[in-house]
């Protein structure tokens, strides 16, 4: 069989365990792609078998088309019990003190204009706003965390706060870069403030340029899917990765320019 029973997780469709909290604030993230998603920061609340105390909105025209409002009572769940995700607000409870949530004109990670357009996702065309600073600090802390995601070369260790202070350090600036940094410089990063500091440690920057040396034999898809090329996703890298010897080669490649328009 293509997946073992034991593998099979079995979840009912039928029923999913739902709680009411109140939305303190929506803030917005950057993605490694420059896109800009607002995220609901939530009064934690205890949801099937988690404290929940953020969840994401998806986009502003989901925002808009929910009625959703900062300081709103909501109903939130866990979609396909994993991921928080807001259901609906609960108007009976306003108390004319909620306000109207409004996208940013401004990038929030670097200052830049954003920008309204359509994007292509696994589900189709969304209308979504965008960064386009290719040097925005955020889009390349995402990149970086991307790079090192366990489907991508899976370098442990490099998470989203460890890539945000290697960006916000100047240690790294390109995904590429991690390979030439030195133990000590890893062991000595400041993951806390000035006043509270807590530095990365030797164990783990040891673990870190392990990894790293071990991607270094890793097969061309596994390069493919943690380098972030639109449009490029797992399978795509798979495929490509078929048709190609280096990366190089896919450099130069016709099916690379038919994918990535």
């Amino acid at each position: 069989p293509k997946h073992p029973a034991w593998a099979i997780a079995y979840k009912p469709r039928d029923w999913v365990e739902q709680a009411r909290t109140r939305l303190l604030d929506i803030t917005v993230q950057v993605g490694r792609s420059g896109v800009l998603t607002p995220v609901a920061e939530l009064e934690p609340v205890f949801l099937d078998g988690s404290t929940i105390s953020r969840a994401t909105l998806h986009n502003a025209d989901e925002i808009e088309r929910k009625d959703i409002r900062i300081g709103d009572v909501v109903v939130v769940e866990k979609a396909g019990m994993v991921i928080p995700a807001v259901v609906r607000p609960l108007p009976e409870f306003r108390t004319g003190a909620e306000r109207r949530f409004r996208m940013p004109d401004r990038c929030p990670a670097c200052g830049g204009p954003v920008v309204r357009g359509r994007l292509s996702s696994g589900e189709g065309e969304e209308v979504a706003w965008r960064c386009e600073n290719l040097d925005c600090p955020a889009q390349k802390a995402r990149r970086l965390e991307y790079f090192c995601r366990r489907s991508g070369l899976d370098i442990e260790g490099i998470g989203g706060i460890v890539a945000d202070r290697l960006i916000e350090r100047g240690l790294v600036d390109d995904p590429l870069d991690l390979y030439r940094l030195e133990a000590v410089q890893l062991a000595r990063l400041n993951l806390g403030t000035e006043d509270e500091p807590r530095v990365f440690g030797e164990k783990n920057a040891a673990r870190v340029l392990a990894a790293l040396e071990r991607s270094r034999s890793a097969p061309l898809e596994r390069w493919l899917a943690a380098l972030g090329i639109p449009e490029v996703g797992d399978v795509t890298a798979r495929e490509l990765a078929m048709r190609h010897r280096t990366l190089n080669d896919v450099a130069h490649s016709p099916w690379l320019r038919a994918i990535v328009r």
